[in-house]
């Protein structure tokens, strides 16, 4: 309402002008106003953009922005402002036309460093590499202390393969920041995030400035739903899943009073999966079972009645309905995930696979029939067939003996377990499960020593973590 109003506004405005058509000034003036009005056409095309909404009304928009400012140029062809806005304006809808304005924008000032950033990013969107770069450094030199220009050239680093000089080089942007710090925010919290989410490290204070970078964004912008969403991506990687319930349900909230096109439905489905998981996380089982449900209507009103093209979601509702005592319908689940699994080929999938096939075990022994139990022990042995190795389904095998008294199956799963190098464990924690697993079949067997030398193993592996501790203190204590 407020653009339209504007619109009208500049046109009185334009009317008001013709009638002083002899004076120079009238004219620039109404050169201005041109500019102007084109500038508000833009940003309702870009508001509709965002929406999904009426396509035609948007493209409909962006002509009459581009049809504004070419008047504007007629009487003003000088003017380095007009040809970047005419840049800005054909940038997705016709790349020679920008490519052309923001050349005669520098043309008409060489001196900014606004045209070369943005022909910088037009030459970055068709992957244009070498010329996206030269365009940046020109920005750099005309002023040093743009940091869009510095941000465009960290982009164009990641894209050449060098993320360690790409995410510096955002470092530096950021710290420039300045007037479009605001802007920044985002960018740099979503280039920190997709690193580490690359990286080997697991220390959830690595994202602690991607975080405050999202906070200050969504100061600015509380409803934006991409910032929302990404924020509670990062609080769950720090585990603060309750805060990250929160942002997700505000990313829900602003994907709702958009149009339900293609586009915001996904992003919908992806906002609500988000939150389930973090609510399983964070315990709050019957919450999580019910948004995965949400989730299953979502994609149902989207047509898609086949399994789930991301079988992690099958996995969340299994866990979520396993911890709330819905047994039966959580091994549906498990299951579901488990075909869809196995129809993928590559070690990834076999991994996973492998991961669902011992949580279904789990889930068919808590039902707890003699049936049932068999079907976990048969669940583990297809495991190892697919990969002796995995520790997971040994250990479970070695446990599941202990407590049936199946002496040759805990000790037969054990042997293989004693032949596993403690560094290919990985540093998940599976070296202490084995470990403990060890020590309580020796401890059943009357050797406490041995039983003890396990744990106190673990201790010296890695002695900073508490739980080992508490493991070697219950024993001594007994």
């Amino acid at each position: 309402m407020i653009l339209r109003l504007a619109a009208g506004a500049y046109r009185v405005a334009i009317g008001v002008c013709a009638s002083h058509a002899e004076g120079k000034e009238w004219q620039d003036l109404t050169a201005e106003y041109w500019h102007d009005l084109g500038c508000v056409c833009f940003y309702r095309s870009q508001i509709r953009h965002r929406r999904g909404v009426d396509e035609g009304g948007r493209k409909a928009l962006v002509a009459m922005a581009v049809r504004c400012v070419g008047t504007a140029l007629k009487r003003h062809p000088g003017s380095e402002s007009f040809w970047n806005a005419l840049g800005v304006y054909t940038l997705m809808e016709d790349a020679r036309m920008s490519q052309h304005a923001f050349i005669r924008a520098v043309e008409c000032n060489s001196r900014s460093p606004i045209p070369w950033t943005n022909l910088g990013y037009l030459y970055l969107l068709h992957n244009d590499l070498d010329l996206a770069s030269q365009a940046f450094q020109k920005a750099q030199f005309v002023d040093p202390d743009w940091a869009l220009g510095w941000l465009g050239q960290a982009f164009v680093a990641e894209r050449m393969g060098g993320r360690k000089e790409a995410r510096e080089v955002v470092e530096h942007a950021f710290e420039l920041g300045g007037e479009v710090e605001f802007e920044l925010a985002y960018t740099y919290a979503h280039h920190t995030y997709t690193h580490l989410l690359t990286s080997s490290t697991r220390d959830p204070s690595s994202f602690a400035l991607a975080s405050f970078c999202l906070l200050k964004f969504i100061e600015r912008r509380s409803g934006d739903p991409a910032a929302l969403n990404l924020f509670g991506l990062v609080l769950e990687r720090q585990g603060r899943y309750q805060d990250a319930v929160g942002a997700f349900e505000g990313a829900i909230r602003g994907l709702e009073k958009l149009a339900g096109g293609g586009d915001v439905g996904r992003k919908l489905e992806m906002a609500v999966e988000n939150r389930a998981r973090c609510l399983v996380s964070s315990g709050r089982f019957g919450e999580a079972s019910a948004a995965y449900s949400q989730l299953s209507s979502l994609r149902q009103q989207r047509g898609d009645s086949t399994l789930p093209a991301d079988p992690y979601a099958e996995v969340g509702y299994g866990l979520s309905l396993f911890f709330e005592g819905r047994l039966r319908e959580s091994l549906v689940a498990f299951e579901r995930a488990l075909q869809v699994l196995e129809s993928r080929s590559g070690e990834v999938g076999t991994k996973v696979a492998n991961d669902v096939g011992v949580l279904l075990s789990q889930v068919l022994y808590a039902l707890g029939s003699v049936e049932h139990v068999e079907l976990a022990r048969a669940q583990l042995f297809q495991c190892i067939q697919k990969d002796p190795t995995y520790l997971k389904a040994l250990i479970g095998l070695c446990a599941l003996g202990l407590v049936r008294e199946d002496a040759t199956l805990a000790q037969s799963a054990a042997a293989e377990l004693i032949k596993v190098c403690p560094a290919d464990c990985g540093d998940g924690g599976d070296d202490a499960d084995v470990d403990w697993v060890l020590s309580r079949l020796f401890l059943m067997q009357g050797n406490v020593k041995t039983a003890k030398g396990f744990l106190s193993k673990a201790v010296h592996r890695y002695p900073w973590k508490a739980e080992r501790w508490a493991r070697v203190a219950e024993l001594v204590y007994r």
